[in-house]
């Protein structure tokens, strides 16, 4: 293929093979489209052709026949339109023998007319299209394709004289026919007109047809090629291969050869390559004489540059020196720049502490004006003295935030993590983890239980805050993950590692009974942004950094964190801490010393394993017999079992029983032949208000709260061994509750929000009021509590995941059907038009607007719960939170919590975790640009600031959902910057408030 001719024939006859296959196909196509056109013209005309002389038969000479000739003569068989049209046929059939021509009929009088499968499934096809007349196609008859053209015949009123039935037909058709063939049909039933060519004879006049103009083309083509070769080899290659041979001449000339020029004839780009070779010749030629005096004049030149050379080399010599000595100089500098590097490491490192420092020393006044800013408000001051007061306290955080920003700058470039080392009360601390989280299980039926050992001091040195930042993440994603079960809390003293050998290692665990953890995902749970399934960031939220923070604070604190798994068998988070213990060590609480209970026989009722496995273990640490039970029932029984010498001293009951309720249960066990009847201790699932003396008179000496604290615990069975275990009960847990117990109004109420913030708040109002609750996540737990409980009033909050409230709402007075009506509010954010439409709409019968008070509260509480009275208007006097420019309005929760700084701590604690995970969800979500995330997360974010009072976040929050809800990200991520920085700021007026 070295040849340019070669090349130019080879892409010729591609282009020719291409423009063949191309005219082939075309041609192809147009002849079979010509030629199909052609054989259904033909069909049809042949069918019309067909029902045109059935119409003359049956319009002209059918009637004039019947009129001339006379009844005894006329043979109708004869003078059918079929028997006339058949007989056409056959003459046609005799001339076109592959040709089909027939009255295709499921029932014919002529078995030649018989329809075979094909034919059937036309005539189901107007059978099932009364409107269609004809139809054209391929079909298969007797295992031969054909082109049908078929058109439809249907029994009509006047046909049923020779088809319908026998008795009706002329005798003649009868003795030529047999009373079977061809009659028994009704109106309406169908057959066809068949004409059917064979798709062979029109391949074969395709082939035909293409097969000439096919071989007309190549031949054509043909001609074409060889002339335009000819042409080229005469106009080009000839001429080219001159041009060449010249050039190969050229190259084998001898120094002082001159190079022969190439003949030039034309202007064409042959000759124009012609004239450049001889050009280029010509030049060459010039070039070599050049090149000879060139070479002359530069040995000369060489000769001169040598003497050169030995100078330079001396000076290179020389300067050699001086480069070593200019490297000399260049290292003392590089020493001077390595201990300016250090010093101004030093000096970086001052400035850190330097900065570290200044922030600390700021914030304490700055703490102490805020603080005191906070007091003000309460006091008497006019309104210009107000505004002052706002403009002081507003600024204060404001620069709070920025002390903590710098603070946070100067640990980061510093590289460490600070813990503090402070005493405090190791088992409180646990223990104020579970009451956080308490609500929530509850909320979602689990049962969470509480297991300190005896052995673990009570006093210890640590950093308490970072050791329940660790605690509220493991038992948050418990409760998180968890659907039905229970969630156990333990910590206990353990072997220390050499690394701890002179403090105290402590083991805490979360076990729960939730949705576990496969193992291949263990191994990287810990890591950042990391998950135990990516499915979950959808349903659960979440960013996955809470294990990745955990680890550190817990590799800070000396220890590690782990977790044992298993897919559907729930997980057992545990991590270990190195803490320093009290010198000396103080004298261990009444509730840890060994054998006080000595000799105490204890019956535990309690349909978790899990949990009576605390009782059980705590009970014996303290000398007494314990006896399990998982039911009411096999308590019952246990108890008739017990020998007359030794009966059941204490009967422990759990107040959620799966077989009866725990009044029932009491007076069973009352009714029980024994020398002495048990004392009865109630352990209820809430820590709101109870009616002590209704338990007394049930037959309980004492009750406890879950989860069940040690001390209470201990309290409780002392106080009720002496005979005032209430009291005990009370001193310890100002709260308890009883699903026994009722207000005056003896009123059940289901509250249904999926805030915890929220939840705690509303619970807390309630109790204000004298009302117990209690609480469902979400629409569907509501709507499942709805179903296995009768209840006086529902609270729905609007906007839940899973289940909405007004789709809950909906479902549940399904439920009801035509039995009672239990009332249903409403709490939403908005108090519009539409809002009221929306939930009249869905079911509700009133609804209250957030932030909930207690006035409010209290109005519809007494509107559904008091006097029957009809359907109530929306409460219009709990209004929107207030637009003021100042950012914490303590006096909301002040009003909430009554003077309980427990419950404000906790409240504050919840707050402040659960909007931690919501700005991480809105940072996913502003990152993956999910609008409607944004739209949600905020509007839970917005709800639990109103409760709270916290006005500016939850107008920022507001401000980020509308940004969301637009689509426009750009704006919502400077909007989240702006919610984090105030959240900052209510963080630290949250923590230096005193309430």
């Amino acid at each position: 293929m070295k040849s340019i001719s070669t090349k130019f024939l080879i892409a010729l006859g591609f282009l020719a093979i291409t423009f063949s296959g191309y005219m082939f196909h075309h041609i192809w196509n147009d002849t079979r489209s010509h030629t199909e056109e052609l054989t259904t013209q033909q069909a049809d005309l042949a069918l019309q052709f067909d029902l045109a002389i059935r119409e003359y038969v049956a319009e002209n000479v059918r009637p004039l026949t019947e009129a001339l000739v006379g009844q005894d003569e006329f043979i109708v068989e004869n003078m059918s339109t079929s028997f006339v049209a058949r007989s056409i046929f056959d003459k046609v059939r005799a001339r076109y023998p592959d040709y089909i021509l027939k009255f295709s009929s499921e029932n014919p009088r002529n078995p030649a007319n018989q329809a075979g499968p094909e034919e059937v499934r036309v005539i189901d096809y107007f059978r099932q299209n009364p409107g269609a007349r004809e139809w054209t196609g391929e079909v298969l008859i007797d295992g031969r394709e054909y082109l049908g053209h078929f058109s439809v015949r249907r029994i009509e009123q006047e046909c049923l004289r020779c088809h319908g039935e026998p008795a009706d037909a002329p005798a003649s058709m009868i003795a030529r026919y047999g009373a079977t063939a061809g009659f028994h049909q009704k109106i309406g039933d169908v057959a066809l007109d068949t004409v059917a060519i064979p798709m062979n004879k029109v391949n074969a006049d395709l082939r035909q047809r293409a097969t000439g103009q096919v071989v007309r083309m190549s031949l054509w083509l043909a001609a074409l090629f060889g002339v335009v070769v000819l042409m080229f080899r005469f106009f080009v290659t000839h001429r080219l291969s001159a041009i060449t041979e010249h050039f190969r001449l050229a190259a084998r000339l001898e120094e002082g050869e001159s190079i022969e020029p190439v003949p030039v004839t034309g202007s064409d780009e042959i000759s124009v390559l012609s004239s450049s070779f001889n050009a280029l010749a010509a030049r060459v030629q010039a070039f070599n004489q050049a090149l000879a005096r060139r070479v002359k004049e530069r040995t000369g030149e060489l000769e001169r540059e040598d003497a050169e050379r030995k100078r330079t080399e001396e000076a290179l010599r020389q300067a050699k020196e001086e480069s070593d000595s200019a490297n000399r100089d260049l290292e003392e500098s590089i020493r001077n720049a390595n201990r300016m590097a250090a010093a101004a490491e030093v000096a970086n490192k001052a400035k850190s502490e330097f900065l570290a420092n200044m922030s600390h020393e700021i914030r304490t006044p700055l703490n102490g004006i805020i603080g005191m800013s906070e007091l003000l408000k309460d006091t008497p001051l006019g309104p210009e003295q107000q505004d002052y007061l706002s403009v002081i306290h507003s600024s204060g955080v404001a620069l709070l935030g920025v002390i903590n920003e710098i603070l946070d700058f100067s640990k980061i470039e510093a590289g460490r993590l600070e813990l503090e080392t402070i005493e405090f009360d190791l088992p409180a601390t646990v223990e104020g983890v579970a009451d956080m989280f308490g609500p929530r299980a509850r909320g979602k039926g689990l049962r969470l239980a509480l297991a300190v050992a005896p052995q673990t001091p009570s006093r210890v040195y640590g950093d308490p805050a970072r050791l329940r930042q660790i605690l509220i993440n493991l038992v948050g994603n418990a409760v998180k993950f968890t659907e039905q079960g229970e969630i156990i809390l333990r910590v206990s003293p353990w072997d220390s590692p050499p690394s701890c050998a002179h403090g105290l290692f402590v083991r805490f665990e979360v076990s729960d009974t939730g949705i576990g953890i496969a193992p291949e995902r263990s191994a990287h749970l810990f890591d950042a942004f990391t998950q135990a399934d990516a499915s979950t960031t959808r349903k659960y939220g979440g960013t996955g950094l809470g294990l990745a923070i955990s680890r550190e604070l817990a590799e800070a604190m000396g220890g590690e964190i782990g977790v044992d798994s298993r897919p559907e068998h729930g997980s057992t988070f545990w991590f270990t801490a190195c803490l320093a213990p009290l010198e000396p060590a103080p004298e261990p609480a009444d509730w840890a010393k060994p054998g006080q209970f000595e000799g105490l026989r204890v019956l535990v009722v309690d349909p978790s394993r899990g949990t009576r496995t605390v009782y059980r273990d705590q009970l014996a640490h303290w000398g007494c017999e314990v006896i399990e039970a998982e039911n009411g029932h096999a308590a019952i029984a246990t108890v008739r079992r017990a020998p007359p010498d030794r009966p059941f001293d204490l009967v422990l009951v759990d107040a959620a029983l799966p077989d009866m309720e725990s009044a029932d249960l009491a007076q069973a066990l009352a009714q029980t032949p024994q020398a002495e009847f048990p004392r009865l201790i109630l352990v209820t699932p809430a820590p709101f208000g109870a009616d002590l003396s209704a338990l007394a008179q049930l037959g309980f000496s004492g009750c406890l709260s879950r989860p069940v604290k040690w001390h209470a615990l201990h309290r409780t069975l002392a106080g009720v061994l002496a005979g005032d275990g209430f009291q005990a009960a009370a001193a310890d847990a100002q709260r308890p509750v009883s699903p026994l117990a009722r207000p005056a109004s003896n009123a059940r109420i289901l509250l249904v929000e999926d805030n915890a913030v929220n939840q705690k708040v509303v619970v807390q109002l309630l109790r204000k009021l004298g009302y117990q609750c209690d609480v469902a996540a979400d629409g569907q737990e509501g709507l499942e509590a709805a179903a296995r409980a009768t209840y006086d009033l529902i609270l729905m909050d609007c906007q839940m995941p899973v289940l909405d409230g007004f789709e809950a709402t909906r479902r549940i007075r399904k439920q009801e059907g035509d039995g009672p009506r239990v009332p249903i509010v409403a709490m939403t954010a908005l108090a519009m038009k539409d809002d009221e439409r929306l939930c009249r709409d869905a079911g509700m019968d009133a609804y209250v607007t957030k932030p909930v008070s207690v006035a409010a509260l209290s109005e519809v509480l007494a509107r559904f719960l008091g006097a029957e009275k009809p359907l109530s208007t929306p409460n219009r006097h709990s209004a929107p939170p207030s637009t003021a420019p100042q950012d914490v309005d303590l006096s909301r929760l002040r009003d909430i919590i009554g003077g309980d700084q427990q419950l404000a701590a906790e409240l504050v604690d919840l707050f402040l975790h659960d909007t931690r995970a919501r700005l991480d969800a809105l940072r996913g979500a502003v990152e993956r640009a999910a609008t409607d995330e944004i739209e949600h997360v905020t509007h839970a974010i917005k709800g639990a600031c109103a409760n709270l009072g916290l006005h500016s976040l939850q107008r920022l929050a507001e401000e980020l959902g509308a940004l969301g809800a637009a689509g426009d990200i750009a704006k919502a991520g400077e909007g989240l910057a702006r919610l984090d920085a105030a959240f900052e700021r209510a963080e630290q007026a949250l923590r230096t408030a005193r309430f």
